[in-house]
Parts: C-alpha cells; sequence; structure tokens
C-alpha cells in the first residue's frame, strides 16, 4: 500500500497533517507513506521517523518541470 500526503500550504497547515502520518504508520505500519510539500516545510519533515519519503514541490513556474515532477511521482 502507498499514501501521498499532499500538503502545499503554509508551515502551520503542515504542522497540523504530521499527527495523520503517525496514524497511518500505526495503521499501516508496512505500507510506503510519502509527503509532498513545499520547500518552506521540508526542514519541518525532513527528520519524520514515519515517513518513507518527502518530496519537495518544484517552485519552477515552467509548466514542462512541474509536468515532469508529477510524471515522476506518478513512477515511484
Amino acid at each position: 500500500v502507498k499514501f501521498l500526503l499532499i500538503q502545499l500550504r503554509r508551515i502551520g497547515d503542515v504542522l497540523m497533517t504530521t499527527p495523520a502520518v503517525r496514524c497511518l504508520r500505526q495503521a499501516f505500519p508496512q505500507a510506503n507513506l510519502s509527503f509532498l510539500t513545499a520547500s518552506p516545510s521540508e526542514q519541518l519533515l525532513k527528520y519524520n521517523p514515519h515517513l518513507d519519503q518527502l518530496l519537495i514541490y518544484p517552485n519552477e513556474q515552467n509548466p514542462f518541470e512541474i509536468l515532469g515532477f508529477l510524471m515522476d511521482i506518478r513512477r515511484t
């Protein structure tokens, strides 16, 4: 089972989402948990022991860069 949590808002919103990560890990210990967020929140989640993968949404305005990023996420 794979889960992708997406929270691209402010740091406080990301912080309020972290209990969900812990609950998912407890309910699905073998699941792959990934979190997609914006770069300002990276340090907040970087060392979260419940996450398998932290993805940082690109700050690019180029639609091809964003499309490539989304395609990479889909493949993982």
